[in-house]
């Protein structure tokens, strides 16, 4: 079932770290978002420090690091 994007929700974490995730929900036959369901956070995160360290997480296992 493919999906529609409705907003990117950004968490204030600890020592600095925020999570950046989408939520989705279904999307109708014409293209439309489908007004039945409720958004849905997806498997895939961002977590991104004050200094520019990236974290991303899938399914909330870590899949890359990067350091700046």
């Amino acid at each position: 079932m493919a999906r529609i994007c409705t907003e990117q929700i950004r968490l204030r974490l600890y020592n600095g770290w925020t999570a950046v995730f989408n939520q989705y929900v279904p999307r109708k036959a014409d293209g439309t978002r489908d007004g039945r369901h409720l958004p849905r956070a997806s498997t895939r995160v961002l977590h991104v420090h004050a200094d520019g360290h990236r974290r991303y997480y899938k399914n909330n296992v870590l899949q890359a690091e990067r350091y700046v």
